[in-house]
């Protein structure tokens, strides 16, 4: 996939997981919150020549983007996304964790799609 199609992709996935948790389908929504993170990560990352096709990659990059972007909230975010994915296998987050940390997820997507190419 090139960047733009992950940048889609994500845009997609946040879209389906607001339907989701409206829907009570807790366990999938996590996965598509997930899911538009890690398609965000991606596209930056196959922009800015970054290793990214696996989970430790991603969140290397995710720290990454936060340092060259002087914006610790990137890397923070990513690790409540990661959060979402872990949610899925186990569904062990607290509602209250959810409430809290989705617009966190949209943030980081959010914030990353506004990004320029590489620096």
């Amino acid at each position: 996939m090139e960047p733009q199609e992950h940048v889609d992709a994500a845009e997609e996935f946040l879209a389906e997981a607001d339907l989701k948790f409206t829907e009570g389908r807790i366990l999938q929504a996590s996965e598509m919150l997930w899911g538009a993170a890690a398609h965000m990560v991606i596209a930056l990352s196959q922009q800015r020549g970054l290793p990214y096709r696996n989970h430790n990659a991603m969140k290397t990059a995710s720290r990454l983007l936060a340092v060259e972007q002087d914006s610790p909230a990137i890397e923070e975010d990513f690790q409540l996304a990661e959060k979402f994915h872990r949610n899925f296998y186990h569904g062990d987050v607290a509602e209250s964790d959810i409430t809290a940390d989705r617009p966190r997820v949209r943030r980081l997507v959010e914030t990353l799609r506004a990004l320029p190419g590489p620096a």
